[in-house]
Parts: structure tokens; C-alpha cells; sequence
């Protein structure tokens, strides 16, 4: 049971990931640094969900 709550957080963390990936693109032109801020984010949450992956 656990194995599939990871599954379901790894999936999650994805998707927001991506999602504030694609958000970061469309800020660039407007807003450089919450761009950046953004896709910083975005890449902690990538690498929470290696973690959680590893773990496994």
C-alpha cells in the first residue's frame, strides 16, 4: 500500500513540476526572475521525486 501512495506522490510532483516549467517559459519575457524562481522550484521538486524514486 505504501508503494502505491509513493507512485501516486511521485506522479503528482511530476506533474506540478511540469507545470511550473511551462510557466516558467511564459514568464521569461515578462518577469526574468520569477522565472528563474520558478523553474527553480521546478527542479526541486524534480529532484524530491529522484529521491522518492530511489527510495523505492
Amino acid at each position: 500500500m505504501a508503494t502505491v501512495d509513493i507512485e501516486r506522490i511521485m506522479s503528482e510532483l511530476d506533474e506540478h513540476s511540469q507545470t511550473l516549467r511551462a510557466l516558467s517559459e511564459r514568464l521569461s519575457s515578462s518577469d526574468p526572475e520569477a522565472a528563474h524562481t520558478t523553474q527553480v522550484i521546478a527542479h526541486e521538486l524534480w529532484e524530491l521525486r529522484k529521491e522518492l524514486g530511489d527510495e523505492r
